[in-house]
């Protein structure tokens, strides 16, 4: 229904049925939610550490196909765009740590963080995989959805916008890291 309200120019009505699809889209265009989660070795990050890089929040499970099928895609923009800045987090909340371990030793390059029930929550994720796009400021770009063919040409075409954005100057990195650190 968004896609025929936007067709006709109804664009209040069409954004009113897409957050009603997916809610999560509302975050769209807002300051990421600043989080304290453990990687797999028990270390703690703060995804304020991250102001002043893109970061790709991905948000995925072990068992589910379209994350399988995702990942080597991640890791292959994490290796060529890592250099530049770019920080991919992998994000998971399933119960069975050690599967998650073993499944990433094996297949991830990119850090993942774990017990991240309220994270899913914050960040309102229904379907899996969910990846955000965060600039360079902290502000979330764009939102998406599952995964599937050519999917990786769009996500790669996002983290170049993101990376060519303007480098942050110090002073505005500390500004935007305060303002994360009142959010914890």
């Amino acid at each position: 229904l968004a896609q025929l309200y936007e067709q006709t120019g109804q664009s209040s009505k069409a954004e009113e049925y897409r957050l009603m699809a997916d809610p999560g889209q509302e975050l769209v265009g807002q300051p990421a939610i600043n989080f304290q989660l453990p990687n797999l070795d028990g270390e703690q990050v703060l995804l304020s550490e991250f102001v002043g890089q893109p970061v790709i929040l991905n948000f995925w499970a072990t068992w589910w196909g379209a994350c399988r099928v995702e990942v080597p895609h991640l890791n292959a923009l994490y290796d060529k765009y890592q250099q530049q800045g770019l920080v991919v987090l992998g994000i998971n909340q399933e119960q069975n740590h050690s599967a998650v371990k073993d499944y990433a030793k094996n297949n991830i390059n990119y850090p993942v963080l774990v017990y991240a029930d309220k994270t899913y929550e914050d960040y309102r994720v229904q379907g899996i995989p969910c990846t955000y796009y965060i600039d360079k400021e902290g502000k979330i770009n764009k939102r998406e959805v599952g995964f599937g063919e050519g999917n990786e040409v769009v996500m790669e075409k996002l983290i170049v916008k993101l990376l060519n954005k303007e480098k942050l100057s110090r002073e505005r990195q500390w500004h935007l890291i305060k303002r994360y650190l009142h959010r914890i």
